[in-house]
């Protein structure tokens, strides 16, 4: 199978190990990742550090975007912050709106811990 053809069936595999079985994301990474690379001819012996690899690439980029904006959403609970916008946001929205001002209120204070 060609190597395009093998992460497509790939993804497919995964978006239903995951919506349908319910299996947690990580786990559904991990299996769609071994079963990808040896059907693309990798031994066992050569398939664990490729996904060592990988995975802690991941993970040491994402560790320092998580932490940096931990950080920052302690910055915004401890100085009342967060709080403010929050209660901005249900105001305007009614509590009619909950859900929307919540969602909204997220988006507000979320995409800025990613600009780290």
């Amino acid at each position: 199978m060609t190597p395009i053809i093998t992460v497509i069936v790939g993804i497919a595999v995964l978006l239903i190990l995951i919506i349908r079985f319910k299996v947690n994301a990580f786990i559904g990474l991990l299996l769609v990742s071994i079963g990808i690379g040896l059907a693309q001819g990798l031994t066992f012996g050569e398939l664990v550090p490729v996904i060592q690899k990988g995975v802690g690439s991941t993970l040491g980029y994402l560790a320092l975007v998580l932490g940096l904006g931990a950080i920052l959403g302690g910055i915004l609970v401890d100085s009342g912050a967060a709080d403010a916008i929050s209660g901005r946001i249900i105001h305007l929205f009614g509590k009619k709106h909950l859900p929307w001002a919540m969602a909204l209120t997220g988006f507000i204070i979320g995409i800025p811990l990613f600009y780290t």
